[in-house]
């Protein structure tokens, strides 16, 4: 059978198939950033011109707290915001992980882990 993105064979897969949702998280977040950013000129020492992206002072005091607060202490708006992205994830280890308990012959726990790991009926925002 083909591995596909969501469906890894190997460890090499999963970690490409991780990789590559990953890539697509970060552009992501790259593509709010530049949304919220002002591209600006700027002058090198040696007097070059450059231009760079200019974030503003409220967004980056905000974010400088989020990054130095544990995950644990966070608001609740902002740890749905980081489960959002587990739900990014999610189905790629889910599948791995059922497909290496077929492979090992465990068909019924095979059956039981991925009911288990079924994100909740209902709550596709994956609050818990």
């Amino acid at each position: 059978m083909a591995a596909t993105t969501n469906d890894p064979q190997d460890r090499d897969q999963l970690i490409e198939a991780l990789a590559a949702e990953e890539h697509g998280r970060w552009g992501d977040w790259q593509g709010y950033q530049h949304s919220r950013g002002k591209p600006e000129e700027y002058h090198e020492r040696d007097g070059e011109v450059r231009t760079g992206l200019l974030i503003r002072a409220d967004d980056w005091q905000h974010w400088e707290r989020l990054i130095a607060t544990p995950y644990a202490e966070l608001p609740p708006y902002s740890q749905q915001s980081d489960r959002d992205q587990v739900k990014r994830y999610w189905p790629i280890w889910v599948n791995y992980v059922t497909d290496w308990l077929i492979d090992a012959g465990l068909d019924d726990a095979a059956q039981d882990w991925q009911r288990e790991m079924e994100w909740p009926e209902g709550n596709e925002e994956g609050v818990l």
